[in-house]
Order: structure tokens, then sequence, then C-alpha cells
């Protein structure tokens, strides 16, 4: 299972990592990432943390809140 946001540019694609790095300290959850083409993948340890995640991912950046959109895909590529 992972987290897919669609990224378009370059600077979008920081912004993403930066916001989940610091989401990522703030609740101390580790985490690893992947981007393919125009994906960028989050994927947890523990299946909680994607609870948590959706629960409480809120970008600081005004400018980024449609970031608030973003996918949980499992391994068969199933929406949820």
């Amino acid at each position: 299972m992972y987290i897919r946001f669609d990224v378009r540019y370059n600077n979008e694609l920081e912004d993403i990592k930066r916001e989940v790095k610091s989401w990522a300290e703030r609740y101390g959850v580790r985490y690893t990432y992947k981007t393919i083409k125009y994906h960028h993948r989050v994927g947890f340890d523990h299946d909680e943390h994607f609870s948590l995640f959706v629960m409480t991912w809120n970008p600081t950046k005004p400018e980024l809140r449609p970031w608030l959109k973003f996918e949980i895909i499992n391994i068969a590529n199933e929406r949820y």
C-alpha cells in the first residue's frame, strides 16, 4: 500500500517532499518514497500510519492545499 500524489512540476515535487518530511518528523513516522514519472509515492512501515496520515495531512502553505488530493493505492492498484 502507498500514498500517491500527482506531480506536474519539479518545484511541486520538492514542496511535497518537504511537507511529507515535516509531517513525518512531527508524528515520528518512518517512511519511504519513490517518484515514477508524474506520481510521487509515499509508503509507511505500519498500516496504522496510513490512517494517521489521512486524518492529519494538512500542508502548511495555502498554495499547497490542492495537495490534499491524494490517493491510497494497494499493491493490486486498487484505490481506497
